[in-house]
């Protein structure tokens, strides 16, 4: 039997004062037989050692009774797992892929859980990226093949949907090479009623995709779009836009193989685009509770598929005076306020009853809103089960000096608390921190690779 042992610095150490005592003849070297590295300089060594000085370490126990393999590629698959299920960064997934053919395996079979990311603030003239990974707690660069500065960001399935000054739509995956362009926002009829031709950050509120780029071509990104929230959605290789309804939107998400919407009267709508280009009017399904928007009215709504259930959440933001957090300054009454969210509602949507029921109870899962596409995930390492996990997506207060990115959090939906999931300041005019699906399963059959 022989032990994997998880520590770099320690082992080298011993490693060093062997050498210096090479002149001692009484003394054999524990290291003359069975000594490799692996990439990241850990050793693996007999079990009979026991002089290291670490405080910490983990360790791996490899029963072979036919001897310790001499190649990484013969190690056994259930150690590889055991290793691949504590990879939690896309490019430390890539480095552990690469390595050979049973090490892609154990990878792929060991790590299908996506990961959340948050995508912080984006540098001024640079095509680095920051993310910060909230299982770990640590902030990553990713470097991006063009910059992000001036240009408005949004995210669906782990990709970015970009529009500039130019009103260009494109899509892009942080983590690949995989790009692909969309019509020109002008394409659409009457693109510029009611709205300020110079407001491109403006003239779109939210984005779903129903598929993943990497695994599908034939996909659909649907947009709410310009100041009457109507939706419009377009194909990889569309010259236009096609305008699907005109009614004011909220939220989107794709569920069972259609996309579903929320608007601001509280009717869930089920958009049936089919392959056309005259796809019918979306029908209404179900409605959320009309006392409830006539008695509370929420700020924002969301909708979003959890654990093959369909949701809608709402959001109240506060814009009293609380503290100096969220501040804001507002010119008609001449004083400063603040802004913040303070509670939460979930409910599931019945599609059978075409009802909306309220519910306290996510069990291990965890929501994430704000400007991305809305998604739930299995209670991550790390995180806060039966939560919402929110960002700032308020866009009304962001004209301030330093922008958005301040109201952030965690809602508990049992004990309605609301703590930091992320401490440090990172604030933007035009795209403030959001969050990033990113899914093992998925980049693994990707270029990146």
């Amino acid at each position: 039997m022989y032990e994997v042992i998880v520590d770099k610095d320690e082992v080298e150490d011993e490693d060093e004062d062997e050498e210096d005592d090479d002149d001692d003849d009484d003394e054999e070297s524990v290291y003359d037989e069975h000594e490799f590295y692996d990439e990241y300089g850990r050793v693996i060594v007999p079990e009979n050692i026991r002089s290291y000085r670490s405080s910490e370490f983990q360790v791996f126990n490899v029963n072979n009774s036919a001897g310790m393999a001499n190649n990484w590629d013969e190690l056994r698959g259930e150690l590889l797992m055991e290793i691949a299920k504590r990879i939690t960064w896309v490019d430390d997934y890539a480095a552990f892929s690469g390595v050979c053919t049973s090490w892609q395996s154990a990878a792929a079979a060991a790590c299908l859980h996506p990961i959340p990311l948050l995508m912080l603030a984006p540098r001024k003239d640079s095509h680095v990226l920051d993310f910060y990974h909230l299982s770990d707690r640590i902030v990553k660069q990713i470097s991006l093949s063009e910059d992000l500065t001036g240009k408005r960001c949004y995210s669906s399935k782990g990709c970015l949907i970009t529009i500039g000054h130019d009103l260009n739509v494109n899509l892009m995956h942080p983590f690949t090479n995989l790009q692909h362009k969309f019509p020109n926002i002008k394409t659409i009829d009457k693109w510029d009623k009611f709205v300020d031709r110079n407001s491109y950050d403006s003239l779109i509120i939210k984005c779903a995709l129903s598929s993943n780029p990497l695994l599908e071509s034939d996909y659909i990104l649907m947009v709410i779009f310009g100041a009457g929230h109507e939706l419009v959605y377009a194909r990889p290789g569309d010259e236009t836009w096609t305008l699907l309804s005109d009614d004011y939107y909220c939220d989107i998400t794709y569920y069972r193989g259609q996309f579903y919407a929320v608007n601001c009267d509280g009717q869930i709508m089920a958009c049936n685009v089919g392959g056309g280009d005259n796809p019918s009017q979306p029908e209404q399904v179900a409605e959320f509770p009309s006392e409830i928007l006539e008695n509370n009215t929420p700020d924002e709504l969301y909708i979003v598929e959890s654990a093959d259930a369909l949701l809608i959440i709402s959001r109240y933001i506060s814009t009293d005076e609380l503290s100096n957090e969220s501040i804001i300054y507002d010119e008609e009454s001449e004083k400063t306020c603040s802004y913040r969210s303070y509670e939460f509602h979930v409910f599931n949507v019945d599609l059978n009853t075409k009802t909306c029921t309220e519910i306290k109870d996510l069990g291990d899962r965890i929501i994430f809103l704000g400007h991305n596409s809305s998604f739930s995930l299995a209670h991550p390492p790390n995180c806060k089960p039966n939560s919402i996990y929110f960002t700032d997506d308020y866009k009304v207060f962001y004209c301030l000096e330093e922008g958005g990115g301040k109201d952030m959090g965690i809602y508990g939906l049992q004990d309605e608390s609301i703590t930091p999931h992320y401490s440090d300041k990172s604030l933007d005019l035009v795209t403030p921190p959001m969050w990033i699906e990113q899914s093992f399963k998925v980049e693994c059959n990707s270029s990146y690779f």
